[in-house]
Parts: C-alpha cells; structure tokens; sequence
C-alpha cells in the first residue's frame, strides 16, 4: 500500500533508524525535514549522516526527499512548492527535538514546545494526514512516581528543563 510521510528529526539517532526502517517498506515516500540552506546542502546532510546504511543513503533523492526547513519556524520554514508537497502527506512523525540537558528553558521550549505546535499547525492543513506520531521520551511524567494513567493530570515537578518542556 503506497504510503506518503513527513518525517521531523531524521537528523538524529532515532530519526535515522525510523527512516532506515520507513524507506524498506514498499511504495514509501518519505519527506524529510532537514535545517540546510538549500536542497543540495540537505542532501549532503542526509549522506553524512546516513552513510553508514547503504540501502538509507541510497533512497536519498529517489524514495526519500528532503526538504529545507526549521519546525521552530512558522510553516516550518517550508517553501510554498514544499508545502504543496506536503499536501499529498498520509502521516506525519514529528521525532524532532533537543534533547539536551544543559540548554536553557528559553531554547528548549522553542524547540520541543513552539517547534511542536508549529508542527501541528502544519498537520492541521494537510487534507489527506490519516496519522500524527509524536515521539517524544520517558521523561514526561517528571518526579510523578508509580503507575501513571493516561487521565492523569501533567506532573508539576520535573528533574530538568528538558523534562519540563517534554
């Protein structure tokens, strides 16, 4: 079954290994959100970071397209030719975020908070999205220990920043 998706985060180790099992799957295209200053950059991106799984590095330009952009920016930074791309997108996995302990909540929440929502403004405009997949860490609960409901209120205390803005 012929599948479109978008893809945030593919620059990173769990992006990667998503996009390395996505592009195996029969009739998959997969967009691919790079920060680069243009397509080329991004593909030089791409083959950098992927060069260690041939069959990856390979779909590059054929199965996997990237696109040019920044989820912290409104659209994505996203050109208006690639936001029509995006129109014919089935499932969006927004895998993008910084995971560092040591940044500030100013950058963090920028990233993994307005980058999320500027995502989900993206999602909300896509006619044919069937699925959102949010990846995001076991860190959300915060100090809340124990068995955590689905139904339960968002933890008030957390062990850093990162947690906080997850």
């Amino acid at each position: 079954m012929k599948m479109t998706l978008f893809l945030t985060g593919g620059t990173g180790f769990l992006g990667t290994e998503l996009a390395s099992l996505l592009v195996r799957q029969p009739e998959t295209i997969l967009y691919v959100l790079v920060r680069a200053a243009d397509r080329q950059a991004a593909v030089h991106r791409l083959r950098a970071l992927w060069h260690h799984d041939p069959d990856l590095s390979q779909s590059i330009g054929r199965t996997v397209i990237p696109l040019c952009g920044d989820f912290t920016l409104p659209g994505l930074g996203l050109t208006d030719g690639d936001l029509a791309l995006l129109q014919g997108v089935d499932a969006v996995i927004h895998a993008g975020a910084e995971t560092g302990f040591q940044c500030d909540l100013e950058t963090l929440e920028k990233i993994n908070v307005e980058g999320t929502r500027n995502v989900l403004r993206l999602c909300s405009s896509l006619p044919r999205l069937q699925q959102f997949i949010y990846i995001s860490t076991a860190y959300v609960a915060g100090q809340t220990s124990g068995r955590i409901p689905e139904t339960a209120p968002a933890a008030s205390a957390f062990s850093s920043l990162y947690e906080k803005t997850k």
